[in-house]
This record gives structure tokens, sequence and C-alpha cells, in this order.
């Protein structure tokens, strides 16, 4: 018996052990932290650069459109459009129909 007391008390109690568990679990989770931190941090950067592409490649369809239609018609997008709505408001009444 007095064998068995002697032991138990060179174990270490509860808290030891969970405050031992918790100084070698903790270099891990640092380490999947910081590789998620380089994860989100790239995955990131291929999103900004996708829509920076596709930024540029709308701008550049923008800019077609509006040379094409500069050179089709003679005007800007801004008065075509206007020439568009004066002959629809000339040729709708006519018919019998309304305007937008």
């Amino acid at each position: 018996m007095k064998h068995l007391l002697e032991n138990s008390k060179s174990q270490p109690s509860t808290q030891q052990i969970i405050d031992e568990l918790w100084k070698s679990v903790q270099p891990i989770l640092h380490a999947q932290k910081n590789l998620s931190d380089s994860y989100h941090k790239t995955h990131m950067e291929l999103i900004r650069f996708m829509v920076e592409a596709r930024y540029k490649d709308t701008q550049a369809d923008i800019r077609g459109i509006k040379a094409y239609l500069l050179k089709l018609t003679g005007s800007s997008p801004a008065l075509v459009f206007e020439k568009m709505m004066m002959m629809m408001m000339m040729i709708m009444p006519k018919r019998g129909r309304k305007i937008l």
C-alpha cells in the first residue's frame, strides 16, 4: 500500500498532462494556421488576377464596340442611342403602341 501511495504521488496530475499535451500540439496548430494563411493568400491573388484580367477584357470589348459603332454610324454611341430613340418615337405612336 505504501508503494502504491508513493507511485501515485510521483505521477503527474491531470492538469500537468493537459499542459504537456497542449505544449506538444501548439506547434502543429501554428503550422496549420500558417499553411492555411498561405493557401488563402495564394487563392486571393489568383482571384484578383482573374478579376483584373476579366476587367481588362471587358474594357477592350467596350472600346471595340464603341469604335465599331463610330465607324458604322459616324457618331458616338450616345448619339446612336438618341437617334434610335427618336426613330422609335416616330414609328411607335403611328402603330398605336406606347414607348417604354
